[in-house]
């Protein structure tokens, strides 16, 4: 299995820190975020990864080169216009071609072993997408997944605020079928212009097709705001104590 981690964009919310160093780039304990994805898809015994980078792009691959050191096989491929993740999957069918992949955003923290748990979810059901899920009070910063045991009904990417009766939030490591490209090829801009692999997740929904999602066992955070960033450092911190 392949991997592919999404590490393109601009972490506003994140500034000044991320000015002049990409999001990805932030230590967390002494290391770069990213080095703890990177660390879960190993975990998952997925070796072969391609980042699509863009914002600083050659801050995060002049680090990584190629991988060799972490016992990878990284490449890179650039997001040249910040046109969401669909837009970003995309540019990379030819790497991933007719297998299943693993698929996270750059800035998604968890304990190592989810990576491994989500890829022994899919392998254990007839799933054409596994997701994995977290619980919040309200998801409208990210998707709303409605489940019905464990097999996603629905998902909403960016919801009105108060407008979910879910508590369940995309969390943002996948595993996709490659049907996936069937779907994000006939996806429609949304508001902002922009075009998501939730939304093509929901359309396959749609068609019939199967999408599982799998809870996360720990703690875990998309290090969105500098309050989560100082939260993740003292979690990691306290565990590695």
């Amino acid at each position: 299995m392949k991997g592919v981690i999404l590490a393109a964009g601009k972490g506003t919310r994140l500034r000044p820190l991320t000015l002049e160093t990409p999001k990805p780039m932030l230590l967390l304990d002494g290391k770069p975020m990213l080095d703890y994805v990177l660390a879960g898809f190993l975990s998952a015994g997925v070796t072969d990864v391609i980042l699509v980078t863009g914002y600083l792009a050659e801050k995060i691959e002049s680090h990584y080169r190629g991988g060799e050191p972490m016992g990878m096989n990284i490449t890179y491929r650039r997001q040249t216009e910040q046109l969401g993740t669909g837009h970003a999957v995309n540019l990379v069918q030819d790497f991933t071609g007719n297998e299943p992949f693993m698929l996270c955003w750059s800035d998604i923290m968890c304990d190592t072993g989810e990576y491994a748990a989500l890829r022994a979810f899919h392998d254990a059901h007839d799933f054409q997408a596994s997701i994995t899920l977290n619980h919040v009070d309200d998801p409208w910063e990210g998707a709303a997944v409605y489940m019905d045991g464990s097999t996603v009904t629905d998902i909403i990417e960016k919801p009105p605020r108060g407008a979910s009766s879910t508590s369940f939030n995309n969390r943002g490591i996948f595993v996709l079928e490659p049907v996936i490209y069937e779907e994000l090829a006939k996806l429609k801009a949304d508001t902002r212009g922009e075009y998501n692999v939730p939304d093509a997740i929901r359309n396959m929904i749609r068609r019939g097709l199967r999408v599982g999602g799998m809870p996360l066992a720990g703690p875990s955070s998309d290090v969105g705001t500098l309050d989560a960033l100082k939260e993740w450092e003292a979690y990691l911190q306290g565990k590695n104590a």
